[in-house]
Parts: C-alpha cells; sequence; structure tokens
C-alpha cells in the first residue's frame, strides 16, 4: 500500500513542515544534501520503482511546488527513509551528497544567476504567504458569522455518537498508541490538490459535510484523542491552509477515516460503506444564511481573491524554482553523477535484499 503525504505546505501561517512524526524512531535515515531538483527525484524515483515491488507498506513525500517530484520516502518496515535534509533539518543520518560530482568552474559562472534567482524566489513565497494570511482572516470571520447560529448541544451529541460507533466494539488496543500528523493536502501552482482518495483506499469513511464554523474540526479532534483514549495509533491530517485545524483523522487498525469533505477538498459518498455526516443541517440555524447572506457572499469574494493571488504567486515561485534546478544541473558533471548514483543504489539495494 502506498500513502502520499506533503512533506510540507505554504500555510496562512507561514511554510510548515510535517515530517517529524513520519522520521520518527527511523534507524536508517539517509538525509539528501544540497541536490539539483532533478539529482533528489531521480534517486528517490529508482528507489521507489524498486521498493514497490516488494509489496510493504511506502509513504510517499512530494513537495507542494512540483507534485510529480518526490522528496522524501519512507518504509515503515524496514525502518528506513531517504528525505530531502531541507524538510528534516534538526535530524541526524546518513548524508547524502553531490560535491564530488559539481563542475565548480561552470558554478562560479553562474552563481550570480542562481542568487539572484533564489533572491527573487523568497519575495515570491513571501507573497503566496501574505496572500494565504489575509485569506485566512476572511475566512474566520465567516466562521464566526455560522457560529453564532451553532448548537453545541447537538454537535457534542453527535461527536459522541460518532466515537461509540466507531470503537463500540473495539478490541484492538495499544499499551502505548503512536500519534502522527500529516498533510494530504496543499496549496500549488494548480490549485489546492489533495491524496484523500490515495491515503483512504479501501477504508469505511465518515464524511463530515458543512459550512465553515459548523464544527467539522472540533468533532474531528474528539474523534482522535478518543481513538487515542482507546488504545489506537492515529493519523492527524492537518489542513494545510489552516494547520491548527484538522482535515482527516484515520485509525488504522480499524481501517476507518473520518474527514472534511468540503471545499476545497469535496469528497462525495461515491463507496458502499460512506457515510455522510451534516454538520450544517443538523447544527447550524440555516436562517443565518438570509439574515447575513451579504456579509457572508462579501467575506466569501474576499477570500477567494487572496486565494486567487496566492495560487499566481505560487506558479511565479515555481517557475523560478524549475530554472534554478534547471541551472544547477547544467552544472552538474554528468559521468560522475552516473557514478555517484550507481553507487548509492547498489548501496541500498543490498540493505533492501535483506528483507526480501
Amino acid at each position: 500500500m502506498e500513502k502520499h503525504f506533503y512533506a510540507g505546505a505554504y500555510t496562512s501561517q507561514g511554510f510548515v513542515r510535517l515530517t517529524e512524526d513520519a522520521l520518527r524512531g527511523i534507524q536508517h535515515l539517509y538525509l539528501l544534501e544540497h541536490y539539483p531538483d532533478v539529482g533528489q527525484y531521480e534517486l528517490l524515483k529508482a528507489l521507489y520503482e524498486h521498493i514497490k515491488t516488494s509489496g510493504e507498506e511506502i509513504w510517499i513525500f512530494h513537495t507542494p511546488l512540483v507534485r510529480e517530484q518526490i522528496v522524501g520516502l519512507v518504509i515503515p518496515a524496514y525502518s528506513f527513509a531517504m528525505i530531502d535534509i531541507l524538510y528534516a533539518p534538526d535530524l541526524e543520518g546518513t548524508a547524502i551528497n553531490l560535491d564530488d560530482c559539481w563542475n565548480l568552474e561552470w558554478i562560479q559562472q553562474n552563481i550570480e544567476e542562481i542568487t539572484q534567482l533564489q533572491g527573487e524566489m523568497e519575495e515570491e513565497e513571501a507573497q503566496v504567504l501574505n496572500h494565504l494570511a489575509a485569506a485566512r482572516g476572511f475566512h474566520h470571520q465567516r466562521e464566526k458569522t455560522y457560529v453564532q447560529s451553532m448548537d453545541f448541544t447537538t454537535a457534542d451529541r453527535i461527536a459522541e455518537q460518532l466515537c461509540g460507533k466507531i470503537f463500540q466494539a473495539d478490541t484492538k488496543k495499544k499499551e502505548d498508541p503512536i500519534t502522527y500528523c500529516f498533510f494530504f493536502g496543499a496549496a500549488t501552482p494548480e490549485g489546492a490538490v489533495n491524496y484523500i482518495e490515495e491515503n483512504t483506499k479501501n477504508m469505511k469513511r465518515y464524511i463530515l459535510h458543512g459550512r465553515s464554523g459548523s464544527g467539522k474540526s472540533t468533532l474531528l479532534k474528539k474523534v482522535g484523542r478518543a481513538g487515542e483514549l482507546a488504545g489506537h495509533d492515529v493519523e492527524y491530517y492537518h489542513c494545510s491552509f489552516d494547520p491548527s485545524s484538522i482535515d482527516m483523522v484515520v485509525i488504522p487498525a480499524l481501517n476507518t477515516a473520518v474527514l472534511d469533505g468540503t471545499t476545497p477538498h469535496v469528497i462525495l459518498p461515491d463507496r458502499e460503506t460512506d457515510e455522510v455526516i451534516d454538520l450544517f443541517v443538523q447544527c447550524i440555524d440555516p436562517t443565518i444564511e438570509t439574515t447575513a447572506a451579504k456579509r457572508l457572499s462579501r467575506l466569501h469574494d474576499q477570500y477567494r481573491a487572496q486565494i486567487i493571488l496566492a495560487t499566481e504567486a505560487l506558479q511565479r515561485v515555481q517557475a523560478m524554482a524549475l530554472r534554478i534546478g534547471e541551472l544547477q544541473s547544467q552544472g552538474l558533471q554528468v559521468q560522475a553523477y552516473e557514478r555517484w548514483k550507481e553507487h548509492w543504489l547498489k548501496q541500498l539495494f543490498l540493505f533492501f535484499s535483506a528483507f526480501e
């Protein structure tokens, strides 16, 4: 089975990395240092193609700038991980770098252009974060408007009933359950992208519907906490727009997921075992959408405008990142790089063979 995550995300609270939990306790950790994107991607892709035939669970980490590129792999059964050090700056492991493959003369000739592009890219990234922070302000105002009509007693009862339903016949418990924090999606140059379908394949799913402020994240946190108290490992999937919010909780031992199925990751009940819980219908007085119609519409438009600006800025960031990678790749000595890649793949394939 494959699980897909974003190693980091541009959020309304800055750029946030969520890889620490996945790397916790890994005995064989390899950190990729000072890589041009193409070098990193080719090595990780070759490892992925080899490992996926093993039948072991693979955790694949992506970058929000170029979805096809892999920046990290974790094979829990092997206690193995390889990841770009940018997403694990405080961890210790075996360093892998391309220091012996660079054409230093070429680097010296092009360092000025690369440095300039990196500076411009940082400025655009700051714009992305500014627009997302502004969007969050409008989003929170919409939430506050809906919260005024919220029936908290009913919301508490729904949470209690759902937890009882999920855990009522539960006997699979651990003395020391583990919690994980991930991103299943991210803001990208193509807009919001997610891996919900891939990460909930063959699972029983409870899909939460409802407007902003209808209690979806609060319910998800309650389910996660109930899972921990029941002695289960729990996967928390944070909202990549507002990381303080939770968008999905998975209880692996029960093959169960509870998730927010609303924009920007709309999930409809298209599987036989899917169940929808509509918190807007059950917990909010619908007249709020009439009495506060103009305010809600204005806030939505302001929110969307900032999201569009953030996406446009991300497209510029992506263009600069690709250009930097292209320039850096030109500075590699091809034959030295191929020997380097062959050496590391040979070493790693030998390591994997011990588990086959």
